[in-house]
């Protein structure tokens, strides 16, 4: 099963338009979970500097900020 930290190394340099990006990002997500959730939310982050979310469905999952230039994932950070 991969780590956070994996994920987070794996989603840089991701491209493509939204939704390929999106469908990348839950590829990476593909083989983690949560204490035992698996689902995925990416959500779009007004309230901080990164464009999205991303964190598993469960009230204490880590979360990780992404920073998106020119159509690809240029900073992936656990918030």
């Amino acid at each position: 099963m991969k780590t956070i930290e994996e994920i987070k190394y794996d989603l840089l340099g991701i491209e493509g338009d939204v939704q390929e990006i999106e469908e990348q990002i839950l590829e990476s997500f593909e083989d983690y979970e949560f204490e035992g959730e698996a689902e995925i939310i990416i959500s779009k982050d007004e309230s901080t500097e990164y464009d999205y979310q991303i964190y598993a469905n469960h009230i204490n999952a880590p979360i990780i900020g992404i920073k998106i230039e020119n159509n690809m994932i240029v900073d992936s950070t656990i918030l």
